[in-house]
C-alpha cells in the first residue's frame, strides 16, 4: 500500500493569511488554521510535518551578505500570532521541525528526498514557486492557493512554463526582489522563461550568448556574475546525512479538548462548529443534578420549593415557533448552579401532564413580582406565556442581553455560545437529542429531553449571575437596567400587538408590479435589440459590455467576468438608458418578491395581522433590527415604498399614530460637540441642511438652492458616518479633491465638530473602545490592524456608533417612558412598529389628538440635550398616510 507524506511550508501559509484575511483578529492564526482543518479532513494524513525557519543565517548569508537584506521586519501583530500558532500544531498532533542553520525550504527538499527514498509518495503543500524544483515522480506540490490542485512534473512545466529542473535557473535569471537575490538586471520573469525554454538551461544560454539578438544579450553579459550567484542562493541544499526518522511524523488522533480550548480562546466559534468539537468534549453531566418532575404530586412539592426562592431561572420548550398560538411542550426551572428541573407537558405527542393544571399551579409563582426571574431570550418565553394566560411578573434579568452588552461586535449571543465563551462549558445540542429534523420537542420523549431543558435554565442562571457583575465593572449596569431591561417585555407586547395588513391591497400591488416588470422587460429588450435573461448578471454582461459595448468599469474579483452590480449600473445609468432600466427592473423585483409578495404570507390566520420581529441583540450601535417580514428595508422615500407601506392598515374605528424624530443623530452631534453654529441653528428651529449649506457656501438662507441644500445634506450625513472624500464625491456626483474641499470647509465653519471626531477616534484608539451618551460600549478591534482600509473603517465605526448608539438609547428610552404613560391612561392606543426613530401606535379614534399630545411630549423629553428634540406627528388610516 502506498504512504503518503505531506509537508506543510509553515511561514508561507501564515504570511499568506496574514495579508490575504483582513477582517478578523488573528488572521494568520485563523487563515493557517483553516490548512490544516482542510488536510484532515479531505486527505486524512498519516505521516505529516510542519516545516519552521528559524530566522537565523544560513549558508546562503555566507555567500552572499546581502541575502535577504531587503526583508522588512515580521509585522508586530503577527510576530505575536505565531506562537500560538505553534500551539495549534501541535494540538492538531503533528509534528514541528525547525533546525538553526537550516532555511525551511532546504529542511523541506531533504525531507523531501529522504520520503521519496524510502517508499513515500511527498505532497509539499505550499504555493512558493522556489519549492517547484523538488518536484519528480514521487515529489508533489499541493497548492491551497490554487484551491489544493496537485502538481506533479507536467502540471508545473503547464502551469510555470518551464520543467522542475529548470525551475532553479529561471528563478535564477529574474532574480528575487523579496530575498534580495540579483538575477539578471532587466530580465524579468516572461523574458527568463522564454530563454531556459530555448535553451533548456543557465549553461547552455551563457555557452550559447550569441546567439542571443540585442539588449537582452547585453543584459546577460552584464549580469552573468550575479545570475551564477543567484542559481547557488536558489538551488535548494539537500542535506542527505541529516539525521531523520521520517516515522517519527506519523500523525496521532488531535488533541479535540486543547483545539477547543485554543479556538473558544481565539472565539473561533465557525471552527469549533466545522471541527464538531463540542461533541468532542465532555458535558461534565456526573457534576448536574437534573430531575424530571413528571407527576402532579411532584410539581406540587416543587411548586412549594419554587415558592420559597426570591430569584430563579426559566426555559419555555416548544412544539412551534408561533408566538400568537404556542404549543407549550415543557417548561424548566434553576435557582441553583448545576441543579434544574424540567416539567413536561407533551412528550412523544402525547400529553404527560395536562396543561392547564400546570398552568393554574404556576401561574402565582410567575405572576409573583416578588420571585425575580432571569433567563435566556425571555421575550420569546414571556410570549410564550402570555399564550397560555400567564403575564410573568419580576423579569429582572436576561443573559442574552447581558452577553450583546458585553461584547455587541458578535453576531450571535445564543446560549451555546455564551456557555463556551464564559463558563467553559459544552451544552447539550438538539441534534444530540435526534438527527430527525423534521421532529419538534414535542415528538420526543420527556426522559430524552428533560436534561437538555433543565441545562438551560441552569446556564441561563449562571450566565446570569456571572454577567452581572461584567456589566457593572464596565459601568453599564443604568443602561443595562433602566435601559435594555424594561424594553424586554415592550418589545414581546409589540410583537404581539402586530400589524392589520390588507391582503387584497397587495394582491393588487403584486399584480401592478408585475406588469410594471413586463413593460420594463420589453423596454429593456427593445434598447438592447435581443432578449435575453435579465436576472443572469453573465448574460446581462454579455449584453451590456460586448453587444452595446458599454465602458467596462469592474469585473468580478473570482471569476474575471463583468460586474453587473447595483453601484456599476447607477454609475452608467446617468449616460446610457438601458441601465437605467435595468436598474428600476431589479428594484420592483425585489421589492415585489420581498415584500409584495411575501406579506401575505406572514399574515397570521388567527389575527390577520403581521407580528414581526424586533431584535434586541443584533446591530453593533445599539438600534433594534427587524426581521420576518424586515420592516425597515422598505424605502421610505420612493414612491414604490409608498405603495407598500399603504398597506399596513388601521382597523376599523381606528388611526395610525406616526411619531418620527427630527433629524435627531445631527441634535445627537451639535449636543455631543457642542458644537455653537448647530446648536444655534437646532434652537431657532431652522432646517439645519440649508443653514449648513448657507454656511458652507456662503450665501444667505433664502438664497440655498435645492442643490446646494441636497449637498449640505449629503456632508452632514457623511460627517456622522464618517465618510471621506471617495464615499462623498460618489454620492454627489463631484470629484474627490472637490469633496474634500467640501469637507475642509464643513470643518473649518464648524470646529468643534472636527474637534469632537478627532478626540473620539483618539480615545478610541487608546481605550479600543467607544461609549455612547448612556455608556453603551462597542469595541473598535479594527485599530488594531495594519491595513489602512480597515483602520479607517475604524474610524467611521467610531463616530457612527457614537451618534448612532447615542439617538437608539434616546429612542428605546421614549419607549419606556410611553410604555408607563399609556398603561397607567389605560387608552387604546398600542405601539405597534419601531422603524429606525419613528414609532407607528394604533389608536382609537377619539383619543387621537390626546394620545398625539402625549406621543410627542414624552418622545421630545427622552434626553436632555442641549438643543430641542423634535418629534413630527402624522395621523392616517394607513402607514403611508401617517408617514
Amino acid at each position: 500500500m502506498e504512504k503518503s507524506f505531506y509537508i506543510i511550508d509553515a511561514y508561507a501559509h501564515i504570511f499568506r493569511s496574514y495579508y490575504a484575511i483582513r477582517n478578523i483578529d488573528n488572521n494568520a492564526i485563523y487563515g493557517f488554521t483553516r490548512i490544516l482543518i482542510k488536510l484532515f479532513k479531505d486527505y486524512n494524513p498519516e505521516y505529516a510535518v510542519c516545516v519552521f525557519d528559524t530566522g537565523k543565517p544560513t549558508f546562503r548569508h555566507e555567500m552572499f551578505e546581502d541575502y535577504k537584506a531587503t526583508r522588512k521586519k515580521m509585522p508586530e501583530d503577527l510576530a505575536m500570532q505565531i506562537p500560538k500558532i505553534k500551539e495549534i500544531v501541535d494540538a492538531f498532533n503533528i509534528e514541528r521541525l525547525e533546525i538553526e542553520g537550516l532555511e525551511a525550504d532546504d529542511l523541506i527538499a531533504t525531507l523531501s528526498y529522504k520520503a521519496s527514498q524510502e517508499g513515500f509518495k511527498v505532497y509539499i503543500v505550499s504555493s512558493d514557486k522556489d519549492l517547484f524544483q523538488l518536484v519528480n515522480d514521487n515529489v508533489f506540490i499541493l497548492d491551497p492557493k490554487k484551491d489544493y490542485k496537485i502538481y506533479d512534473s507536467k502540471g508545473i512545466e503547464e502551469f510555470f512554463g518551464v520543467s522542475p529542473d529548470q525551475v532553479a535557473d529561471v528563478l535564477a535569471l529574474m532574480g528575487d526582489a523579496s530575498d534580495n537575490i540579483p538575477g539578471a538586471k532587466g530580465i524579468g520573469e516572461k523574458t527568463a522563461k522564454k530563454l531556459i525554454k530555448e535553451f533548456g538551461s543557465l549553461d547552455r544560454l551563457y555557452n550559447n550568448l550569441y546567439l542571443v539578438k540585442g539588449k537582452t544579450k547585453e543584459k546577460l553579459e552584464k549580469s552573468r556574475e550575479n545570475v551564477f550567484l543567484s542559481k547557488k542562493l536558489v538551488e535548494l541544499d539537500i542535506h542527505r546525512n541529516l539525521n531523520i526518522d521520517i516515522e517519527s511524523f506519523r500523525v496521532k488522533q488531535p488533541d479535540f479538548e486543547k483545539l477547543y480550548s485554543i479556538f473558544r480562546e481565539l472565539k473561533f466559534n465557525s471552527l469549533i462548529k466545522e471541527l464538531e468539537l463540542e461533541g468532542k468534549t465532555a458535558h461534565k453531566e456526573e457534576e448536574k443534578e437534573y430531575v424530571l418532575i413528571d407527576t402532579i404530586e411532584k410539581l406540587k412539592e416543587f411548586i412549594k420549593i419554587l415558592q420559597k426562592q426570591k430569584f430563579v431561572a426559566f426555559d419555555t420548550e416548544t412544539c412551534n415557533l408561533d408566538i400568537v398560538s404556542p404549543k407549550l411542550a415543557g417548561i424548566s426551572f434553576s435557582f441553583e448552579k448545576n441543579k434544574g428541573y424540567y416539567i413536561p407537558l407533551i412528550s412523544e405527542n402525547k400529553e404527560i401532564l395536562p396543561t392547564q393544571t400546570v398552568i393554574s399551579l404556576l401561574k402565582p409563582v410567575l405572576e409573583n413580582e416578588k420571585i425575580k426571574k432571569c433567563g435566556h431570550n425571555l421575550k420569546y418565553d414571556y410570549q410564550v406565556l402570555k399564550g397560555h394566560g400567564i403575564e410573568v411578573k419580576g423579569i429582572e434579568d436576561d443573559s442574552m442581553i447581558l452577553s450583546y452588552l458585553l461584547n455587541s461586535n458578535l453576531r450571535q449571543h445564543n446560549l451555546d455560545d455564551a456557555a463556551r465563551d464564559y463558563l467553559d462549558y459544552t451544552t447539550i445540542k438538539y441534534k444530540e437529542l435526534t438527527e430527525d429534523k423534521k421532529l419538534s420537542f414535542c415528538d420526543l420523549p420527556a426522559e430524552k429531553v428533560y436534561k437538555y431543558s433543565s441545562e438551560d435554565s441552569d446556564v441561563a442562571l449562571q450566565l446570569t449571575n456571572l454577567l452581572k457583575n461584567k456589566v457593572k465593572e464596565l459601568n453599564m449596569e443604568d443602561l443595562y437596567k433602566n435601559i435594555e431591561m424594561p424594553l424586554v417585555k415592550i418589545l414581546a407586547e409589540m410583537e404581539l400587538n402586530g400589524v392589520l395588513v390588507d391582503r387584497d391591497f397587495l394582491e393588487k400591488l403584486s399584480k401592478e408590479f408585475e406588469e410594471k416588470l413586463k413593460k420594463l422587460e420589453m423596454e429593456i429588450f427593445e434598447e438592447a435589440g435581443c432578449q435575453f435573461n435579465i436576472n443572469s448578471p453573465k448574460q446581462l454582461g454579455e449584453v451590456l459590455f460586448e453587444k452595446l459595448q458599454l465602458p467596462v468599469l469592474k469585473k468580478t474579483k473570482k471569476t474575471k467576468s463583468y460586474s453587473t452590480s447595483h453601484e456599476i449600473l447607477e454609475q452608467l445609468a446617468n449616460d446610457f438608458k438601458i441601465a437605467r432600466l435595468i436598474v428600476d427592473y431589479r428594484k420592483f423585483g425585489k421589492l415585489k418578491s420581498t415584500y409584495v409578495d411575501a406579506l401575505p404570507k406572514l399574515i397570521h390566520p388567527k389575527t390577520g395581522r403581521i407580528h414581526t420581529s424586533y431584535n434586541q441583540t443584533v446591530t453593533a450601535t445599539g438600534r433594534l433590527s427587524s426581521s420576518n417580514p424586515n420592516l425597515q428595508n422598505i424605502p421610505a422615500r420612493t414612491e414604490e415604498g409608498k405603495r407598500i407601506r399603504e398597506a399596513f392598515i388601521a382597523p376599523e374605528g381606528y388611526k395610525l399614530i406616526s411619531a418620527d424624530y427630527s433629524q435627531i443623530e445631527l441634535r445627537v452631534l451639535a449636543h455631543l460637540s457642542g458644537d455653537k453654529t448647530l446648536i444655534e441653528a437646532f434652537k431657532k428651529g431652522a432646517d439645519i441642511h440649508s443653514e449648513t449649506a448657507s454656511q458652507l457656501f456662503g450665501v444667505s438662507a433664502d438664497k440655498v438652492t435645492s442643490e446646494l441644500r441636497a449637498k449640505a445634506k449629503a456632508i452632514n450625513f457623511g460627517i456622522i458616518y464618517g465618510k471621506k472624500e471617495y464615499s462623498l464625491s460618489q454620492e454627489l456626483g463631484i470629484t474627490p479633491k472637490e469633496a474634500k474641499d467640501f469637507i475642509q470647509s464643513y470643518f473649518e465653519k464648524m470646529p468643534s465638530v472636527k474637534e469632537f471626531i478627532e478626540n473620539t477616534i483618539e480615545n478610541a484608539k487608546k481605550e479600543g473602545f467607544v461609549k455612547t451618551m448612556f455608556g453603551r460600549i462597542r469595541y473598535v478591534p479594527e485599530f488594531k490592524s495594519n491595513n489602512f482600509n480597515i483602520r479607517q473603517h475604524g474610524e467611521r465605526i467610531a463616530i457612527n456608533t457614537v451618534i448612532q448608539g447615542t439617538a437608539a438609547d434616546i429612542i428605546k428610552i421614549a419607549m419606556i417612558n410611553l410604555d408607563k404613560r399609556l398603561r397607567d391612561l389605560k387608552e387604546s392606543a398600542k405601539l405597534i412598529m419601531q422603524v429606525h426613530d419613528e414609532l407607528i401606535f394604533e389608536v382609537k379614534e377619539e383619543n387621537i389628538e390626546k394620545i398625539s399630545k402625549i406621543v410627542k411630549e414624552e418622545m421630545e423629553n427622552a434626553a436632555d440635550l442641549t438643543v430641542p428634540l423634535t418629534v413630527n406627528i402624522s395621523i392616517g388610516n394607513n402607514w403611508a398616510e401617517a408617514k
